[in-house]
């Protein structure tokens, strides 16, 4: 089974909006030399979504955030500090110009997407702008190795500050990444997202059509940390030191497509800890997704500019 290249999501998530608004589908053709399905080759795809999860409340994971451009959603994301939000690399690709920022936000405290506006109406979700952006200086992408995006990790500063008691216990930072220690089999470990939730491929015409069922409030999933040998051996899943992976075996319970930047998170106790950032994984969203390993970066995220609030990582 061949890897499926993370998708590039402005791009698609504009063009598939349009297309659901006016047929519920979304077209599997090319436009240029941009594959809108990801298919073939390109470091395209769909929105970041959760295969087999089910619906979650917020106030359980206030560090989830959303991540939009030009009112669009591109990305999960996790607020790690007061100002500060991980992702992956590939969500911000497209963003090469300061002046771009303008159109980048971060919603926290979102729990029904359905609903943004009201939530947001209502102050029971925020949308911040965003100051800076910084990718991992070594991110690149290698479409010829099953190892597709390294080091797909970056950080958002937002403008202003968040206040946590504005809240009522929606949104709370998630301050530590995981601890130094072996995953494998954890039962405490969970995806989460805000995208499709089931997608069904098919034919008509010579043209390729995906049906994208999405749902009404953020998604959560219990996924199994894989070891090595059964990410590199069983799925071929090709792992460099700074990733992980993690799925069910008998599949049913995945990122799909990439799930663009969303938290693997490990529960300690009452304590929430980032191990991963979701990259990518299959095309048909089976098994084998793939997380850049956010411990492995602690010396780069520590090393981050100071500014109002540090990036450094709570042990």
């Amino acid at each position: 089974m061949r890897m499926k290249y993370v998708l590039e999501a402005l791009v698609v998530l504009v063009v598939a909006s349009i297309q659901m608004e006016q047929s519920g589908r979304a077209l599997g053709k090319t436009l240029g030399n941009l594959n809108i399905m990801g298919i073939g080759g390109s470091t395209s795809g769909f929105a970041p979504h959760i295969i087999g999860g089910y619906n979650a409340q917020i106030k359980d994971y206030p560090f989830v955030c959303y991540l939009e451009y030009r009112s669009y959603f591109i990305c999960t994301c996790t607020i790690m500090r007061p100002r500060k939000v991980l992702t992956a690399a590939h969500c911000l690709t497209h963003i090469r110009h300061q002046s771009q920022l303008r159109y980048l936000n971060v919603i926290v405290g979102l729990e029904n997407v359905q609903n943004k506006e009201e939530e947001l109406a209502s102050g029971l979700a925020r949308r911040y702008t965003v100051k800076t952006i910084k990718n991992h200086p070594n991110y690149t992408v290698n479409p010829s190795d099953n190892a597709i995006h390294v080091n797909d990790i970056a950080g958002i500063e937002l403008t202003k500050q968040i206040n946590s008691k504005q809240f009522n216990g929606r949104v709370k930072p998630m301050w530590k990444l995981a601890k130094e220690k072996d995953y494998t089999d954890s039962v405490e470990c969970y995806i989460f997202g805000y995208g499709a939730t089931g997608l069904e491929v098919e034919e008509q015409n010579g043209e390729q059509y995906t049906t994208l069922t999405f749902p009404t409030q953020l998604q959560e999933a219990n996924v199994p940390i894989q070891s090595r040998s059964v990410c590199e051996d069983e799925y071929g899943v090709s792992l460099r030191k700074s990733q992980i992976c993690a799925f069910e075996n008998e599949g049913g319970v995945a990122a799909c497509s990439g799930d663009s930047g969303g938290p693997l998170a490990c529960k300690h106790g009452n304590i929430w800890r980032l191990l991963g950032i979701c990259s990518y994984g299959y095309e048909d969203c089976s098994f084998g997704t793939v997380y850049t390993d956010a411990r492995y970066f602690r010396t780069w995220l520590n090393a981050q500019p100071n500014g109002d609030d540090d990036f450094r990582i709570r042990c």
